[in-house]
């Protein structure tokens, strides 16, 4: 007798454990009388492992309470919504994904706000069998907080009202990110700025002293697992990431 793709009710499914689908759990979680499930494709939470936080003087209001300001990292902004959502008894469930999306045609039902007339189908991607990957999520709502949201184009069913939203394509980025004192002419080198060019992105953050953060955006291709379709560590190293640089500085 084959097994029952299991089923069940939510309040609201959050699709996105980032900081913006963590901020958006935690509200609800603590509003109390909610049931709210987050899913994450991704398996880890974002590393804290290079927790990154800086205080420098760009600062330039004379009334300001303080002459810096702070970068933190975002595995830490993540870490601070996830303790507040622990207590309140809810959790981020990862390496789950949306596979389809449908929403209901009765009137009545889209009406109701007691009714759950959005059916997610989710895969999870860490079964052990392919009986245990897929199930099923009857919601009131479905908040999309993340990257994945675009995986559910081309996905959608039964619906003219949710084909017909403006569904946006997202495009893979790799960041490269490093850590120097760099000897450059470059004039607004100690200063926070964001370039953008027919080559791709940069962002530069002064640090302490005379180190500068270079956050460069790499061309996927490149730093790609093809086979797991993942960034490879092993193709990727401090000194490739000053060779992109060198086409924006």
């Amino acid at each position: 007798m084959p097994l029952q793709t299991p089923e069940s009710f939510v309040d609201v499914l959050i699709i996105g454990a980032d900081p913006a689908g963590l901020m958006y759990g935690s509200a609800l979680a603590a509003a109390g009388g909610i049931e709210v499930r987050i899913i994450d494709q991704r398996l880890p939470k974002t590393n804290t492992s290079s927790k990154f936080t800086t205080r420098v003087p760009d600062v330039t209001v004379p009334n300001a309470c303080f002459p810096f300001k702070i970068a933190f990292h975002q595995g830490a902004i993540e870490d601070a919504f996830l303790d507040s959502m622990a207590q309140d008894n809810a959790k981020a469930d990862r390496h789950v994904k949306p596979l389809a999306i449908e929403l209901s045609q009765d009137e009545e039902q889209l009406r109701s706000l007691s009714s759950y007339p959005i059916k997610v189908t989710l895969v999870r991607l860490d079964a052990a069998a392919d009986a245990a990957k897929l199930e099923v999520i009857h919601a009131k709502w479905v908040v999309g907080a993340d990257e994945t949201v675009p995986l559910l184009n081309g996905h959608i069913r039964g619906s003219e009202r949710l084909s017909e939203l403006p569904w946006r394509e997202i495009r893979q980025i790799v960041w490269g990110v490093i850590d120097m004192v760099p000897d450059t002419d470059f004039p607004i080198i100690r200063h926070r700025a964001s370039i953008h060019s027919t080559n791709g992105s940069l962002m530069i953050i002064p640090r302490e002293s005379d180190k500068v953060r270079l956050y460069v955006e790499l061309s996927g291709e490149d730093f790609m697992d093809s086979g797991t379709g993942r960034v490879s560590k092993s193709k990727s190293n401090p000194d490739k990431i000053p060779k992109w640089e060198g086409g924006y500085l």
